[in-house]
């Protein structure tokens, strides 16, 4: 389900955090480890707005029918996705999968609307 290390997702490239601190992810129902998450230092955050800053000046730039399109398309992902996300969101937050499942199908109402 995971890999054994998270890293940040930063201006489109997976890193590890620039302080190198992890932070476990674990199974709240058997407390198992399942995975390592990388903590996200100032110097992180900077890059990232640094490069949310850029991203959108390209956004802002894109007709209304594309930017629909890559929406639409997100979710879509999510609903295909949908019984995998649930076992993740179960797995790592202890939830239902039927609460998990709910919550998707809102998120993906939610995109699809603005």
């Amino acid at each position: 389900m995971y890999s054994d290390k998270i890293e940040l997702f930063v201006d489109g490239q997976w890193m590890p955090g620039a302080d190198r601190i992890e932070a476990p992810i674990v199974n709240p129902a058997t407390g198992e480890r399942i995975a390592s998450l990388a903590c996200a230092s100032a110097i992180d955050l900077d890059l990232a707005l640094d490069s949310s800053v850029r991203a959108f000046e390209q956004w802002k730039t894109t007709t209304a029918t594309h930017r629909w399109e890559i929406l639409n398309r997100a979710a879509s992902l999510i609903d295909e996705r949908k019984a995998h996300i649930a076992h993740v969101l179960t797995t790592e937050n202890g939830k239902t999968v039927i609460e998990a499942t709910g919550e998707l199908g809102f998120c993906v109402d939610a995109i699809r609307w603005y």
